[in-house]
């Protein structure tokens, strides 16, 4: 009687360290899947074609200006690593040497249009990330005799598995000369840029990187 009494107790027991292992096997799972950083692809971003060729030049500026802060606010977020795209990377040149991707279709900087979309979703597929993100500069106003400037911009997350588009933000922003800046265009741009910024980040990160 006592031996079975004792066998018993060590199935018993057995069982109770199988749950335990099982409950901290299933909360370290957990744990991982809520800290896992996802790698985000960042393409240069674009001036769309739409703008007078004579703003062409500032535009593209802030186009790059808003690439920048992005990838800023993008490396402050526990949830991301982004990655600048290298067109010279191994994987890149590699797909193109095996022919699965063109040059041609790779350009200096990537708009939110379709054409876009698709190539930020193949080449972020080639390099093996979790996504791609992309941007653009879609209106640039700038009206010297009221001494304002109103730009649009948008920021779109690509899925790399499927190509998908899976967020979308689109912003207008206005910036007006003020006693304490140097009266440039130029200067309007900085400012426009910025509060487009602080308004695309306060919507993208949360909506798209912030969740599971």
């Amino acid at each position: 009687m006592l031996k079975r009494k004792a066998i018993i107790g060590v199935i018993m027991l057995a069982i109770g360290c199988s749950r335990l292992v099982c409950c901290a096997t299933q909360s370290a799972q957990a744990g991982n899947s809520e800290t896992r950083r996802i790698t985000a692809l960042v393409f240069p971003f674009a001036a769309s074609e739409s703008i007078a060729p004579d703003k062409a030049i500032l535009a593209a500026k802030c186009a790059e200006d808003l690439n920048t802060q992005v990838f800023a606010g993008l490396s402050a977020s526990p949830r991301v690593t982004p990655v600048k795209f290298n067109a010279g990377s191994i994987s890149i040149r590699r797909a193109i040497f095996e022919k699965t991707l063109s040059s041609v279709e790779i350009p200096k900087t990537i708009d939110t249009t379709v054409s876009g979309i698709n190539i930020a979703g193949k080449c972020s597929s080639t390099v093996g990330s979790d996504y791609a993100v992309i941007g653009s500069i879609d209106r640039y106003d700038y009206r010297p005799e009221l001494g304002r400037l109103e730009i649009g911009a948008t920021l779109q997350l690509i899925d790399a598995g499927t190509g998908k588009v899976k967020n979308t933000v689109s912003v207008t922003s206005r910036s007006l000369h003020m006693p304490d800046d140097d009266g440039s265009e130029a200067a309007l741009c900085t400012t426009a840029i910025r509060k487009a910024y602080d308004k695309l980040i306060v919507e993208f990160i949360p909506s798209t990187l912030g969740k599971g």
